[in-house]
């Protein structure tokens, strides 16, 4: 059975039970080919599921029945077919007002166990070493080098392995925001628009597309600035993943399959398929999503740059992603936490 004959099965109206060695041949097969190769676009299923912090997946830690969707048994897959370690995905937000600097620079962690996202925000003006160029903010690796320069300029400074990176445009967070439908999200304090003159009030608020898109460029007055914007994007994603588990989103291939081709969004993941990924999560009994950022300014200047520095606590935090024991890290730094309510 090979990708052709998986997208049939995933059109049939009655999906057929998957050959399990067939499967784990074919799983195989492909991160062979990936590891060769580091795929510009992936099935639309995962690609979707990335971009939306893993929300398909979320689903199913909240008991949907995925298995009778994509075909993949419930029960008896070897432990082998599942990535043996965590998973750290670079998520990339792209504001093309900003000269295409990424603005927004997050690792989205998998524990090993599957049982929670961690979404770790680093704030764009941290100067730091950028492979091949001069030291300089971090968000100009991705202008001056792409999605490439910006993984292994944030794989440097913080010595965490990337499986990947997503990137997402501003222009593609509206389309994705209005084709679910808005998302509720909450905000701990009032944001006022300096490009729209839109306030957004603390609490509770449902946005469409247009207001995510400007939401997420907010910054200059809040007290923190970017680092509250950071925060303010983790709010976000954890919002869409809650609207993704209030569709039951696992179940609309087509909708899944619309959402993962719009445009401004550019998915490149390697050796990481859409069964593993499933078969890492579908087991997790936790829904938590933890946003992680600085809580505090430290700004340096370096190189004759006003810029930010890194806290030494950074250095514990990476070290934990690394160990995949972010959760002791969580425990002891409660104002690196963003409090999210869904």
């Amino acid at each position: 059975m090979n990708d052709d004959d998986l997208r049939a099965a995933f059109a049939r109206p009655e999906l057929e039970l998957l050959d399990i060695a067939q499967l784990r041949r074919n799983i195989d097969a492909e991160v062979v080919r990936r590891r060769r190769r580091r795929a510009a676009t992936l099935t639309s299923v995962l690609a979707a599921a990335v971009v939306l912090v893993l929300g398909v997946p979320t689903a199913v830690w909240l008991g949907v029945s995925p298995e009778r969707n994509i075909g993949l048994p419930a029960q008896g897959v070897a432990d082998s077919m599942m990535p043996a370690r965590p998973l750290n995905i670079l998520l990339l937000g792209i504001d093309p007002y900003e000269l295409g600097h990424s603005d927004t620079i997050m690792i989205v962690h998998v524990p090993a166990g599957g049982t929670r996202v961690d979404l770790i925000s680093i704030e764009r003006d941290v100067v730091t070493d950028i492979p091949g160029h001069d030291p300089d903010k971090i968000n100009s690796a991705y202008h001056v080098g792409g999605a490439d320069l910006a993984t292994k300029t944030v794989e440097k400074l913080t010595g965490v392995p990337l499986d990947g990176a997503v990137v997402v445009r501003l222009g593609a967070v509206e389309k994705i925001t209005d084709s679910v439908g808005g998302v509720r999200i909450c905000l701990e304090r009032q944001v006022t628009s300096i490009h729209t003159g839109r306030v957004y009030p603390t609490g509770c608020q449902t946005i469409d597309g247009a207001m995510a898109a400007d939401l997420l460029r907010q910054r200059r007055d809040q007290p923190l600035g970017a680092y509250d914007r950071d925060r303010n994007a983790q709010r976000f994603l954890a919002a869409l993943v809650a609207k993704v588990v209030a569709l039951n989103l696992l179940t609309d291939f087509d909708k899944v399959n619309k959402i993962a081709r719009t445009d401004g969004l550019t998915v490149d993941l390697s050796g990481v398929t859409l069964s593993q990924l499933y078969l890492r999560l579908k087991d997790g009994k936790a829904t938590d999503i933890v946003g992680i950022g600085v809580p505090e300014f430290h700004t340096v200047v370096r190189d004759g740059l006003n810029s930010e520095a890194l806290p030494k606590d950074a250095a514990q935090l990476f070290a934990d992603v690394r160990a995949d024991t972010v959760d002791e890290f969580v425990a002891t730094h409660p104002t690196w936490v963003t409090p999210i309510r869904v």
